[in-house]
């Protein structure tokens, strides 16, 4: 009578080191490229910020002929405007 050992089917610890081993440099690999889709990602909502703003400039002239002012005065009491440039008062 020969007797049969009963041997689980089970993965071994060297076996499971491995494929955390191996998950592990997949996404070593796999970061710089997320990362460089992110900052790519990132340059074109600049771009379209950018492309946004100029587009508002645009139809601001076409309507009133004129650039949009850059600084507005008149919530600051302490700054005066002398002959159309903006200036402190010491």
């Amino acid at each position: 009578m020969a007797r049969k050992v009963a041997r689980s089917r089970g993965f071994t610890i060297i076996e499971l080191l491995v494929v955390i081993a191996v998950i592990a440099v997949l996404v070593a690999l796999l970061l710089p490229a997320v990362h460089q889709s992110r900052l790519a990602a990132q340059r074109m909502l600049c771009a379209s910020n950018l492309r946004q703003i100029g587009m508002a400039f645009q139809m601001y002239h076409t309507d009133h002929n004129v650039l949009p002012m850059a600084l507005v005065l008149h919530d600051r009491p302490w700054v005066q405007e002398v002959g159309g440039a903006a200036a402190a008062e010491g």
